[in-house]
């Protein structure tokens, strides 16, 4: 890292250093300010904080190639043994971009102890489309108590009741259920052995279309259900549902489907587009293929 210019003030009267100003400039014009202390008889630090504003390009090295932003500006203040530390602050990044979605701004404030996020606030913006979060954290979950997705003054999803999502020592989501001008249930837990379940009624594309890039014409998910289960095997899955999708000019045309699959493939039952009482096409079959078991990335 190639600074411009460091500088640091302070003084040391035992048993305490004190930084009172420090400041970091690097040679494109990122800064880091902050100042705190180290007390070396309780081997604690007391009084820290640092501001800063720092682009992407400043820390591409030691981050994942997903996701990219422009800028993320930063205050936070600690305190504490560095094992049981007192930290609370906020963040805000601009320009993030992530694959398959167009550019957020993210902010996010929250207060913790150690390892642990007790309490936290998060939100994307993407346009007059907010997603908003709120909850606590640790190393293995994220224990939701809100989450709202709404475009402008118009909340079309919330969160209905608190909810958990865990990585660790699997992936599981436990009885997430959103509901307003729509509902949307999920259900996971993802390993050699597990289960699926995903519900969705009354979801319009126009609520997602400054979040994600949706070509083709506007559509509405009436209805959809997914369900399926593995153990050391292949899924065992059903899917059913339906949308209607705008033809323009005042057509609208509806496109239905109900499907099941298991370990002797995928059997379509009904797949069927009208466009009012009229027939496009229907169709049935099967398919001698199956999904792998959860876990597992190799296609059977």
């Amino acid at each position: 890292m190639t600074l411009s210019a460091a500088s640091a003030n302070g003084r040391f009267d035992w048993p305490r250093l004190e930084i009172t100003a420090g400041e970091i400039t690097m040679a494109e014009g990122d800064k880091i300010a902050g100042r705190g202390g180290w007390d070396f008889r309780a081997q604690e630090i007391y009084g820290a904080t640092v501001t800063g504003q720092i682009r992407h390009a400043t820390l591409a090295r030691w981050l994942p190639a997903q996701p990219e932003f422009d800028t993320i500006t930063i205050a936070a203040q600690a305190s504490g043994p560095p094992a049981n530390l007192t930290h609370t602050g906020n963040a805000q990044a601009k320009g993030v971009k992530m694959r398959g979605l167009n550019p957020l701004a993210l902010a996010i404030t929250w207060r913790g102890r150690g390892d642990r996020i007790e309490e936290f606030t998060a939100e994307a913006m993407a346009g007059t489309t907010r997603i908003s979060a709120m909850g606590a954290a640790t190393r293995a979950e994220v224990r939701l108590s809100g989450l709202t997705l709404a475009r402008g003054d118009t909340t079309h999803l919330k969160l209905a009741a608190p909810a958990t999502v865990r990585w660790s020592p699997a992936w599981q989501i436990d009885a997430l259920q959103l509901a307003g001008d729509g509902d949307v249930g999920a259900a996971v837990a993802w390993g050699e052995s597990g289960r699926i379940e995903i519900t969705m009624h009354r979801v319009l594309s126009a609520w997602l279309e400054e979040l994600a890039p949706l070509p083709g014409p506007a559509w509405q998910l009436n209805s959809l259900a997914i369900a399926g289960a593995w153990d050391h095997g292949p899924m065992t899955f059903s899917v059913t549902g339906e949308a209607a999708i705008d033809l323009g000019g005042g057509r609208t045309a509806t496109v239905a489907v109900a499907a099941k699959g298991d370990q002797e493939g995928l059997r379509v039952e009904a797949l069927r587009a009208n466009e009012g009482t009229t027939p496009i096409f229907t169709a049935t079959g099967a398919c001698p293929s199956y999904f792998p078991r959860g876990g597992s990335a190799d296609a059977d």
